[in-house]
């Protein structure tokens, strides 16, 4: 027994916390694709995606202003910055953009996502992950409040995974 439900109680991301717990107790743990067996929906649109990312992007950074600042500008500088460089005409920024699009398109099509969203959605994409982890600084670090499973909490007494 790794302690069931009671370990995880205060754990906002329980699939990590539960992996971390199962290696933790000296059992293995491991990753495998399952598509043709089992199939999951996270969240059914836009509203519950914002919702449920907020709740743990920014824990993912340890509740850091500092790491989020850091994770923030690495998104502008690398991710949307090409972009706006590239549709002003400059080449380097071009071929940047075309190795990214590339990249995606290889990975988009190994998970079987649209490749459409590869090509064309990836600042877009960029943006709301921005969006999202602003968002979840304000909502879990400054204000310190944490929707999760219908009960709000302060964010202050959850934890990201299994490290306590």
């Amino acid at each position: 027994a790794i302690g069931g439900h009671e370990a995880l109680r205060d754990a906002v991301v329980d699939d990590i916390a539960l992996a971390r717990l199962v290696r933790r107790n000296g059992r293995r743990s491991v990753f495998a694709r399952s598509e043709r067996l089992v199939s999951v929906r996270m969240y059914h649109d836009l509203h519950e995606i914002v919702d449920g990312f907020t709740k743990n992007a920014f824990a993912t950074f340890n509740r850091s202003y500092a790491a989020t600042a850091v994770a923030t500008l690495i998104v502008l500088l690398f991710q949307l910055f090409p972009w706006v460089a590239a549709f002003a005409g400059h080449p380097v920024a071009i071929a940047t953009v075309l190795l990214m699009v590339l990249t995606r398109a290889i990975l988009f099509a190994s998970i079987r996502y649209s490749l459409a969203a590869a090509v064309f959605l990836q600042p877009l994409q960029s943006a709301l992950w921005l969006w999202i982890l602003t968002r979840s600084m304000w909502v879990t670090g400054v204000r310190r409040r944490l929707v999760w499973r219908g009960r709000t909490y302060d964010a202050g007494d959850t934890r990201f995974g299994a490290d306590r």
